[in-house]
């Protein structure tokens, strides 16, 4: 328990810690090629060819100082005995959220043509979603010291799928331009692993936890041996075809108006990837029942 907790609070922390590159970072970057991307009315003066490009982006309600601390001219972690509990839960969301997206441009390809632009992309994406409740963070600063917590909403979710695009750029003017992409999406896998109840409650014996977990694996790669009848363990999933097949299809659209009224401001709007993935071959369940253990110490870092 204590070591499953301390997993998932460190991913959390260190995760403030990573140097991501993100998408909407471009728009300040004088002739950043593929700016399409953060909204198609955007797009450079000259053509382009690339690819086997990695981008990563990140969007969490937490930063840095969240979780950590200066102290005598070092940095501690919120779990240092110099941070009192008070202080360190203050800083911390009721339920922490990190979304990320760890993408792969296989080929890119821009075309300008006048006042039109063309861009072509086919890649990979890998969203992420991760979130843990406040009172786990309680749990590791000050131990089992409560009668009752409320675990809820501790999950994650990631989905691979590959992403061919088309984008349409205009200038109307000199000063407005207009544009839109067309995405077709093309599934390979799912997960979402959720807790909608996870209570830890203190008897004389120790503590007793009561939970009630979903889980959802839309992959034809994989079979869970207790589907249907919902009763899944992670050990009852297996490879069921020797080579991946597209577990569902979909599409999205951007669209987006930029103003530019002289060449020190731009305003620019879009609205990005709206649309969505049909799932194929899923692997649902969900499962409940209690765990019993003496409770947790305080962790001190």
């Amino acid at each position: 328990m204590k070591k499953f907790l301390l997993q998932i609070a460190l991913f959390l922390s260190a995760g403030t810690l990573l140097n991501a590159q993100v998408y909407q970072q471009g728009f300040f970057l004088k002739d950043y090629r593929p700016v399409y991307r953060i909204n198609p009315a955007l797009f450079p003066d000259s053509d382009f060819i690339g690819g086997f490009e990695l981008t990563r982006n990140k969007v969490q309600n937490y930063g840095v100082s969240t979780f950590y601390y200066p102290v005598d001219g070092g940095l501690v972690t919120g779990r240092h005995e110099s941070i009192s509990a008070d202080q360190f839960l203050s800083r911390i969301p009721n339920v922490v959220a990190r979304n990320g997206e760890i993408g792969l441009n296989l080929f890119a390809y821009g075309i300008r043509r006048g006042d039109a632009y063309h861009s072509f992309e086919i890649g990979f994406r890998l969203p992420t979603t991760m979130t843990a409740p406040k009172g786990i963070f309680d749990l590791l600063k000050r131990g089992t010291t409560d009668t009752h917590y409320d675990l809820s909403d501790l999950g994650v979710k990631a989905q691979g799928y590959f992403e061919l695009n088309y984008g349409y750029g205009r200038k109307l003017s000199d000063i407005v331009s207009i544009g839109g992409r067309a995405k077709l999406l093309i599934a390979e896998y799912g997960l979402s692993y959720r807790f909608t109840q996870f209570d830890v409650e203190k008897s004389d014996a120790g503590y007793t936890i009561f939970s009630k977990a979903e889980i959802d694996l839309p992959s034809s790669f994989y079979k869970a041996e207790g589907y249907p009848d919902q009763k899944i363990s992670l050990s009852d999933i297996h490879a069921h075809h020797k080579f991946p097949r597209p577990t569902g299809a979909g599409a999205a659209f951007d669209l987006g108006v930029a103003v530019t009224p002289n060449e020190y401001l731009t305003l620019s709007a879009a609205i990005l990837d709206l649309g969505g993935i049909a799932w194929h071959y899923g692997n649902a369940a969900a499962s409940s029942g209690y765990v019993y253990f003496d409770g947790v110490g305080p962790l001190s870092y």
